[in-house]
């Protein structure tokens, strides 16, 4: 039976390895854009690994049921 593609990631492994792989191609587009003088860029995706990791640390998080549900 095929997955549907709106179903949340629940494999912590594949959760880690997609927020690394974020989380580097950020940091180097960071670096990048520092050496090239592209500072908007650079402000940008260090805004975006402060994302990805504020994301993987929520996603993570056990959070208690909602008991009406």
């Amino acid at each position: 039976r095929r997955k549907s593609m709106d179903t949340p990631i629940k494999d912590r492994r594949t959760r880690l390895k997609i927020t690394l792989a974020a989380a580097v191609f950020l940091v180097v587009t960071t670096y990048v854009a520092i050496f090239k003088g592209m500072e908007a860029v650079a402000t940008t995706c260090i805004a975006g690994v402060m994302t990805v990791l504020s994301t993987y640390i929520w996603a993570e998080t056990k959070r208690p049921s909602n008991p009406k549900q």
